[in-house]
Parts: structure tokens; C-alpha cells; sequence
């Protein structure tokens, strides 16, 4: 249950900070493991742009 719930912070986090969030970005979380996702996390504060967090 941690595990969704830390899911749904980093999505919430993302559309925060870069509003709509492309669908497969949307899927890379919702299927991503607790270490990518507590990588993400420092990624959304220092990215300039939702492509820079998932590292395109």
C-alpha cells in the first residue's frame, strides 16, 4: 500500500510543478519500483521540464 501511495505523490508532484503529464509518462510511474520513484523525487524539484525528470 506504501508503494501506491508514494505512486500517487510523485504524480501529484509532477502535475504541480509541469501541469498534464503525457500518458507514458503516467505509465512509467504506475509502473515503476520504490527505488525509481524515491530517484524521481529530488528529479521533479531540480528539472526544468517533465523531460529532464525522466531523462530524455
Amino acid at each position: 500500500m506504501a508503494l501506491e501511495g508514494l505512486k500517487k505523490l510523485v504524480l501529484s508532484q509532477l502535475e504541480a510543478k509541469f501541469g498534464k503529464i503525457p500518458l507514458a509518462d503516467r505509465k512509467i510511474v504506475r509502473t515503476a519500483e520504490i527505488e525509481t520513484l524515491l530517484e524521481l523525487g529530488p528529479r521533479i524539484i531540480t528539472s526544468e521540464t517533465i523531460e529532464e525528470v525522466f531523462g530524455r
